[in-house]
């Protein structure tokens, strides 16, 4: 199963960068805004789902269970991942294209790089819940 995350990791983040590259994807700024606020939202709910874990030992049902909601949860936060992960590498290449500040283009090295293991733990997840007996 890890074989088969890595390879969707690797054809979706591929597909990503040449969509950037070939500029299918316009990330402006006013997109970069909204898809930080869905990544504030999802910190939310994971940190919501740590607090209710540890306090009172109740798990996030949305978030772990094998319904159609938590499969379809998943698929929301894969599609916001893959979203971070376009506005990560056209950060890098505005950067780049700028000569600006190395340390901003550092910054977005580093996100696309959270983004990318991140994308890699949400396929497993959604794997281990779509695939029956894992």
């Amino acid at each position: 199963m890890a074989e088969q995350a890595i390879e969707i990791t690797t054809l979706v983040v591929g597909i990503t960068v040449m969509a950037c590259r070939r500029n299918w994807i316009t990330i402006t700024d006013g997109i970069r805004d909204k898809v930080y606020i869905l990544l504030k939202g999802v910190l939310a709910l994971y940190l919501t789902d740590l607090f209710m874990l540890l306090f009172f030992d109740i798990p996030f049902p949305v978030l772990h269970e094998r319904t159609p909601v938590g499969i379809a949860m998943s698929i929301i936060i894969i599609l916001i991942v893959v979203l971070n992960l376009a506005c990560e590498y056209s950060g890098i290449r505005l950067v780049a294209s700028a000569g600006n500040n190395e340390q901003w283009g550092l910054d977005h090295i580093i996100g696309f790089g959270i983004s990318l293991l991140w994308f890699f733990v949400e396929i497993t997840g959604i794997m281990l819940k779509i695939v029956p007996g894992s």
